[in-house]
């Protein structure tokens, strides 16, 4: 006899029937069916599928969905779009970036117990949103389509991107490279612009060392290998340096000169042979860009916003 509860008993067949019935029903919840694709991997049929009314809950199925084949099926959907984020043709490019923003949407919006996803897919997405990382964090870089998804004063939702696609490692590793790539170009094509033009030099660099340090922020959230880089404004005021002496008119002024071989930064290494750290070497790059107008005051505020949430 099998006791349900005091005082209420079953006959062991009827607890056998309930026991299996139980167990079906379970499995049924647990077998959830494939969720819908776009009709073809064409990229205006996927650009409709994204943009369509219901689009995110619909992509949000997709992106949790536990594929069998570790998510290939649907990520060959979404293979168009970092190519087509620079095509010459601006309708394929705002495809593109549109379709890009539904994707960071979605995955900025995944709670941290569903943040397992099918790598083939992890991948899929992180080769979609590259292009657009500068975007990420509410920077115009001139990418088309790709709407505001976080800004330097919030970047928690480009944080919650990169820690979904930093679960999977290889493609984790590529995305975080890809975004201190960017970070620093980021902020040398506003030097370049700021040491061209002296009169604009304050505002767009300011814009863009934010965006660079939003950027190189969230991108550090997820780095494992953090504790072994330098400190993250170094490559900024390198990059930054670097431009503005091949562009500025007058010749170098302060301590970088004694950096200088031909017009030309000296490698780290080489400043190594000579010195027992490159303190001295970044400093005088961040006071050369600072005197020539350039605003990296805002760095480190907003890079450990974005590291660190504070």
């Amino acid at each position: 006899m099998f006791v349900a509860a005091p005082g209420i008993r079953f006959s062991p067949a009827y607890a056998a029937l309930l026991i299996g019935t139980t167990i079906c029903m379970v499995l049924a919840a647990c077998a959830m069916p494939e969720p819908p694709l776009p009709r073809s991997a064409e990229p205006d049929a996927v650009h409709a599928f994204l943009t369509s009314p219901g689009a995110d809950q619909a992509l949000m199925r997709i992106t949790t969905y536990n594929w069998p084949d570790d998510g290939a099926k649907p990520a060959r959907y979404f293979s168009w779009i970092g190519p087509d984020a620079t095509s010459d043709a601006p309708e394929i490019a705002t495809w593109a970036g549109e379709s890009a923003h539904v994707v960071a949407e979605v995955l900025a919006d995944i709670r941290p117990e569903l943040k397992r996803v099918s790598p083939d897919l992890i991948n899929a997405y992180a080769d979609a949103l590259t292009p657009f990382q500068a975007a990420m964090v509410g920077y115009d870089d001139g990418m088309r389509g790709f709407g505001e998804l976080s800004t330097p004063d919030d970047p928690a939702a480009a944080r919650s991107v990169f820690a979904v696609i930093a679960t999977n490692a290889e493609s984790g590793e590529k995305f975080i490279e890809s975004a201190y790539s960017h970070a620093v170009e980021v902020a040398a094509a506003a030097a370049e612009q700021g040491c061209r033009e002296p009169s604009v030099a304050a505002r767009v660099s300011r814009r863009a060392v934010r965006a660079a340090a939003a950027l190189s922020g969230v991108a550090a959230s997820v780095d494992k290998e953090l504790k072994n880089r330098p400190p993250a404004l170094w490559p900024v005021v390198n990059a930054m340096a670097e431009a503005c002496l091949a562009v500025a008119g007058e010749p170098p002024q302060g301590c970088i000169v004694d950096y200088l071989d031909g017009g030309r930064l000296l490698p780290p290494a080489v400043v190594l042979d000579r010195e027992s750290s490159l303190e001295s070497y970044y400093q005088s790059q961040r006071d050369y860009v600072t005197n020539l107008g350039l605003d990296v005051s805002d760095f480190y505020a907003v890079w450990n916003k974005a590291a660190h949430g504070r």
